[in-house]
């Protein structure tokens, strides 16, 4: 399992990732059993678009392992994809040239695309998501394949966004109980020391890095210490970008 996490808020973008995968092994009984490894990157800067992509669901592309595809990608885009939509789609593109259409129609995997971009000569972040499976914002798409969904210009149509407050959180890999353990968590901070005036996190693009990386190593803590396989932990990595471009890339427990 995984756990990606964007958040685009006044104060820039925050891209963060676990960095462990499950895996099947085989026995030498016969049969196959799970293990987690460690130390998998899912989150990568895409240098020359001063942005970020994450990765969830399949551990493979093709014959390569995702992480080592994905880095490749990166690298054969420098030239060729000069916009973040661009990059979104040609990724869509070339997963559709590798992956076969899913046989249930549901999300299985996808991508997580920040970056700032210019509007009318202000640089304004933006977000799409490449992932097979139906789209949150959109209809006339098809869902067994991999779709660029320009899911940042579906939030503002769909309910617009609150400069003053994160405008867009987008979660994916093991969300049920994370989304109900976040739920939780914000309505406590709330009732207690939001109500007091104190600011948890701090009103500030490393408090909002912050935070993101306390929701990513929380989830992969209360895992570890549980029956459950550990298949969110290891590494978190964390990305921040704003208007200036990639402010932060950092790799830690």
């Amino acid at each position: 399992m995984t756990l990606v996490l964007t958040e685009i808020s006044q104060y820039g973008i925050v891209m963060g990732a676990d960095s462990a995968v499950t895996c099947e092994t085989p026995l030498p009984s016969g049969g196959t059993d799970k293990r987690v490894l460690t130390g998998v990157q899912k989150l990568f800067p895409i240098p020359h678009l001063q942005a970020g992509v994450s990765c969830w669901g399949y551990g493979q592309i093709g014959n390569f392992e995702t992480d080592i595809w994905l880095s490749d990608f990166i690298g054969r885009q420098q030239n060729r994809s000069q916009t973040l939509e661009e990059f979104a789609r040609k990724l869509g593109d070339e997963l559709n040239q590798m992956m076969p259409r899913t046989q249930s129609g549901q999300a299985e995997a996808g991508f997580h695309l920040a970056g700032f971009v210019n509007r009318e000569g202000t640089q304004e972040p933006d977000f799409w998501h490449v992932h097979n499976g139906p789209s949150q914002f959109f209809d006339n798409i098809d869902p067994y394949v991999f779709n660029a969904n320009h899911d940042l210009a579906g939030a503002i149509a769909q309910s617009g966004y609150d400069r003053n407050a994160p405008y867009l959180i987008v979660r994916n890999g093991d969300y049920l109980f994370y989304a109900a353990w976040w739920e939780d968590f914000e309505r406590l901070l709330n009732a207690t020391l939001r109500q007091r005036g104190i600011n948890v996190p701090r009103t500030s693009l490393q408090g909002r890095t912050d935070y993101v990386r306390f929701q990513i190593r929380t989830i992969s803590g209360i895992y570890g210490m549980s029956i459950l396989l550990p298949s969110i932990g290891g590494e978190v990595t964390s990305l921040t970008i704003d208007a200036n471009g990639i402010r932060s890339f950092d790799r830690a427990i």
